[in-house]
């Protein structure tokens, strides 16, 4: 009679010149063969149980594109792509007094579309940050024209 399977990951970051996180499974068998542990396996993601690893996510980036002229009865439309190891969430500043914010929950990419009105024509400066909770923070900025 066993007590079944224990699954565990691994992470183990290295830093430094050609730093990566390598992640690998620890699958722990345990039995009750004279009450003790008889066998214990660490497998790195791969082909198998072997020295390779893979690289998750990678330096913070953020990229952000939208058309920079509009008229103000259309939305700006902000399309953005992040990649980072831990992501945690993203913060927009539209320049009118209005912020969304946006959480990733340790995503290592993310991507999508943003909508916002603006109630006046001028010229707006449009802020995003993300924070990663290994990388750090990045910010990108966009100048829009909102036209009458």
């Amino acid at each position: 009679m066993g007590l079944g399977r224990v699954y565990v990951v691994m992470v183990r970051e290295r830093w430094g010149v050609g730093a990566h996180d390598e992640v690998g499974f620890m699958h722990l068998f345990e039995g009750l063969k004279r009450g003790g542990l008889f066998l214990f396996l660490l497998c790195t993601l791969g082909s198998g149980c072997t020295d390779e690893s893979f690289s998750l996510g990678g330096p913070l980036v953020l990229s952000m594109t939208a058309v920079t002229s509009v008229a103000v009865t259309d939305s700006l439309i902000i399309d953005y792509s992040v990649v980072g190891r831990n992501l945690l969430g993203m913060e927009v500043n539209y320049g009118d007094m209005q912020v969304d914010s946006l959480f990733f929950l340790g995503a290592q990419t993310a991507g999508g579309r943003l909508a916002h009105l603006y109630a006046a024509s001028g010229q707006y400066t449009v802020s995003a940050r993300v924070e990663d909770a290994v990388e750090g923070s990045v910010t990108e900025v966009l100048a829009v024209t909102i036209n009458p």
